[in-house]
């Protein structure tokens, strides 16, 4: 379940100025009273849903397109140590990379320390944004 930290939805794209039409849908997948499911109504939230999306879904689950999604749900079952914070930055700036390319990840966290009494889960923080279109956004959730 994703968590968000901060969210400044300004953005110059020429989509955002037509508020009644829809650029993607919303997660969770729910219903909507406009239609079958809840839409997002502005670029730069189409892009941080679509930015869960590729990072939660496992290498493999979608029909069609094996090779979308990320390895995350591996890392979490890793030895916990010093080098997590660097095998999610790696995990993350590939998915990215290769699925959202407009998308320009300016740093990855991991919350997680050896102390933790859940150890079969990662908090990642990411900073990123889109030149031209969404101003730097946080995004914070949990990979278990």
């Amino acid at each position: 379940m994703p968590l968000i930290v901060s969210q400044s939805l300004a953005s110059a794209h020429p989509l955002d100025h037509n508020v009644s039409k829809a650029v993607g849908l919303d997660l969770p997948l729910t219903n909507s009273s406009t239609g079958w499911f809840s839409q997002t109504y502005t670029t730069a939230h189409a892009i941080r849903v679509n930015l869960i999306n590729l990072l939660l879904t496992h290498k493999g689950e979608r029909p069609m397109n094996p090779n979308f999604g990320s390895d995350l749900h591996k890392i979490v079952f890793e030895q916990i140590d010093d080098t997590i914070g660097d095998k999610v930055n790696t995990v993350v700036r590939a998915a990215v990379s290769e699925y959202l390319p407009m998308v320009v990840i300016d740093d990855v966290q991991v919350a997680n320390k050896k102390q933790d009494t859940d150890i079969y889960r990662l908090k990642v923080m990411i900073t990123y944004h889109v030149p031209n279109v969404v101003g730097y956004q946080d995004l914070a959730f949990l990979v278990q």
